[in-house]
């Protein structure tokens, strides 16, 4: 086997790519796939789209954004968040802050790690907007969905067509 320096970088890594490893129960060598190691670790992407009629009743009627499976706890860890179709006579006006958080979380202004500020939300176009990211989850139990809410409903003007987009990556760690 060569040196792993003498080796070219490959600048177009695909899940199907593998690494090489060591086999725990048979101590042999063995490649193992970029996507193989992905679903090990838990880890998911998804993309929710929420819509105008559902952004209109966010401080009424939770959006879930990630079903937990019943034994697991969903880790958040990371969120883009993509508002699109505010105009200046057709708009939702958000007075208060659009958050991600387990169902059944209680949540108080300033407290949420997965926010998208209500200034934000309400600029006009397309905008795209990267929480910072928190520490410490007061986890609601086992099989709680992640949910988007909000502590009011926003005020339409017009005839608004808002949409959200949220771009968020996770795992779901199972529990006993």
């Amino acid at each position: 086997m060569a040196r792993i320096k003498s080796y070219p970088l490959d600048t177009d890594i695909k899940a199907s790519d593998k690494i090489i490893g060591t086999d725990a129960d048979t101590s042999n060598t063995k490649n193992f796939s970029l996507a193989g190691i992905k679903d090990f670790v838990n880890f998911k992407e998804d993309v929710v789209t929420v819509t105008t009629s559902e952004l209109q009743n966010i401080g009424t009627t939770l959006k879930t954004i990630i079903t937990t499976p019943a034994g697991e706890v969903t880790e958040i860890i990371g969120v883009l968040f993509k508002t699109d179709g505010n105009a200046a006579l057709d708009q939702l006006v958000f007075t208060d802050n659009l958050v991600l958080v387990q169902n059944g979380e209680t949540v108080t202004s300033g407290t949420a790690k997965w926010a998208l500020p209500a200034a934000t939300a309400n600029l006009l176009g397309t905008k795209y907007y990267i929480p910072e990211h928190g520490y410490g989850l007061i986890s609601a139990g086992a099989g709680a969905d992640i949910v988007l809410k909000s502590a009011g409903s926003p005020t339409a003007t017009g005839t608004p067509v808002m949409q959200l987009k949220i771009y968020i990556a996770y795992r779901s760690i199972p529990i006993s």
